[in-house]
């Protein structure tokens, strides 16, 4: 059997049903992913809401058991980590998948930078429950896991059928034109913002501050004599974090209308993340004026992580991010560079 050279190939000794089922299935997964990993981040909020995050004060077990006792707050923990194994099973076939497609190479880099994310999460994961709650450790496990959800949000809208009805398309349609530059820019940097925009969120919480402003939109009354003004810095910085990622979604969306006769596909992502946006800033306020009611507590956290995940795909749409994927073989013929193992 001839092996293949050079970068890029599928590798040699993988058959070509595989190479196909690899093809087929690599789209599905990696939306699987992101589903499942949206999924994590909504049993963290429970966990968070709940103050379950010691519900199992061990790791990786709990209570020293595999199967937690019956306990709530244990097993709200322990259903967490389950969406965490879920999440890992597809995240590993989906690298797997994309190995097996085109080998390893450079283009390869957000297939299996995802893994690699993956662990590390786990990793802060645990260390967030044995150092009890830290909230520096805490922070950066946020940190990290919505750089994870990010990353599958880049593979999602990279390949499939997202990329063949709403990245290549737009891309086509918006090259030459003249503010394809401004709108791309504008939708990159208010991804990067509403990132930053839930890490000033976490830390708010993590801090202490979730309540150091009880009016809206300004803070209010000023602290009493003797304490400190940082936890209301902090509290306000967040808020004007929200400002500003507000002022260039309002900038971005009106670029997205002056193109629309191009394509109309940035209008209505901006649109949904426009609408998401909104929504998280009522349930912010809500937060704020009904002193944390568990409701909004979670539903700020879900809505947050679905508003960065929109952002991130229609940045992803406007950059032209696409996972290579070659055309299926026909049943029985080995993909370009592969003998048949007949």
């Amino acid at each position: 059997m001839d092996r293949p050279t050079g970068a890029g190939r599928p590798l040699a000794w993988a058959p070509p049903s595989l190479y196909r089922w690899g093809c087929k299935h690599f789209p599905s997964l990696a939306a699987a992913s992101l589903v499942t990993a949206l999924l994590v981040v909504i049993f963290g909020g429970i966990v968070r809401v709940t103050g379950s995050g010691l519900g199992c004060p061990d790791w990786p077990l709990c209570h020293g058991r595999v199967i937690p006792p019956a306990d709530v707050k244990a097993w709200i923990e322990y259903l967490h980590r389950l969406s965490v194994t879920l999440t890992s099973i597809f995240v590993v076939l989906m690298a797997a998948t994309a190995v097996v497609q085109h080998g390893f190479r450079r283009s390869l880099l957000l297939p299996l930078f995802a893994p690699v994310l993956l662990i590390v999460q786990i990793i802060f994961g645990a260390a967030t429950v044995l150092s009890e709650l830290d909230a520096g450790v805490a922070v950066t496990h946020t940190a990290i896991a919505m750089a994870f959800v990010g990353v599958l949000a880049l593979l999602t809208c990279g390949s499939g059928g997202w990329s063949t009805r709403v990245t290549e398309p737009l891309k086509a349609a918006l090259r030459g034109h003249r503010l394809d530059r401004h709108l791309r820019t504008a939708m990159l940097l208010l991804a990067l913002l509403t990132y930053l925009l839930l890490l000033s969120g976490s830390y708010v919480y993590r801090s202490g501050a979730p309540l150091a402003c009880l009016s809206y939109p300004f803070c209010g009354v000023a602290p009493p004599p003797g304490d400190s003004w940082a936890l209301q810095d902090i509290h306000m910085l967040h808020r004007y974090a929200a400002l500003a990622t507000g002022l260039l979604a309002v900038y971005a969306l009106w670029t997205a209308w002056r193109v629309r006769a191009a394509n109309a596909a940035p209008l209505l992502l901006l649109g949904g993340f426009a609408a998401l946006f909104a929504l998280q800033v009522a349930l912010g306020a809500s937060n704020v004026l009904f002193l944390l009611p568990g409701w909004a507590r979670l539903s700020h956290l879900v809505i947050a992580s679905l508003t960065f995940t929109v952002a991130v795909m229609a940045a992803g749409s406007l950059w032209g991010v696409r996972i290579a994927s070659p055309a299926l073989p026909g049943k029985g013929e080995a993909p370009k560079g592969v003998a048949s193992h007949a």
